[in-house]
């Protein structure tokens, strides 16, 4: 098959749970010999000085087994384009032009499934990916702080949810989304255990009597 993922934050580097979620999954995909590709945007969409910071974090990867292999830029497109561990991505320039080349994207790939990610405010990525290709995105509900409905929406929007009603499926992280995605919208959801923590079997080091817990990034809709 082949997958395109679209994400409104940077693919790398990785700066959110959501991106390297996204990541992981993709690479995944790539090992079991899928077509994978991502638009999204790069750390240059803020000027001329995230431009060089961004050619900077490439030319890091040089040295690593996930460096590009590949690495073109095209003025005409806003995107330099590189392989990540065997994923195309596309790191657009111009944030004005981003979703105007993921629809281009879409119809020069003709990807089998492309992946909407929920870190999208506004649901911008997934109308267009839906005008382009309507029959064949799904969502990937990942965080209720960015969907359209119910009390832990940041951006509640009928219209928006109306949008998420035309996908042809929504795959929600854990039970909690789904039953969130369910009371708050009545929309149907599958629940797939994403390859976020890599493969098992893993070490048990639980243990009530001693030793300490670390929080990352605690906030209450985490539950602090």
């Amino acid at each position: 098959m082949k997958i395109l993922l679209v994400q409104n934050s940077p693919y790398v580097p990785v700066l959110t749970g959501a991106s390297k979620a996204n990541r992981l999954l993709l690479e995944e995909l790539t090992e079991k010999k899928h077509s994978c590709r991502v638009v999204a945007p790069s750390i240059a969409v803020q000027g001329l000085k995230e431009n060089a910071r961004f050619a900077q974090f490439l030319s890091e990867l040089k040295g690593e087994a996930r460096s590009p292999t590949s690495l073109r830029h095209s003025a005409a497109d806003d995107a330099q384009v590189f392989l990540c561990r065997g994923v195309e991505v596309h790191a657009v320039t111009d944030g004005s032009r981003l979703r105007a080349y993921l629809m281009k994207q879409i119809r020069e790939f003709e990807p089998t499934w492309t992946l909407a990610s929920s870190e999208d405010p506004g649901q911008i990525m997934l109308e267009a990916a839906l005008k382009a290709s309507p029959s064949r995105v799904v969502y990937l509900a990942r965080t209720t702080l960015m969907l359209p409905f119910g009390p832990e929406s940041r951006f509640p929007s009928l219209i928006k949810t109306e949008v998420l009603r035309q996908t042809s499926g929504i795959i929600a992280v854990s039970n909690y989304v789904k039953e969130y995605i369910r009371q708050w919208s009545g929309l149907e959801s599958v629940v797939l255990s994403l390859p976020v923590y890599g493969s098992g079997p893993f070490p048990y080091f639980g243990s009530f009597d001693q030793g300490f817990v670390t929080m990352v990034n605690p906030c209450a809709m985490k539950g602090i």
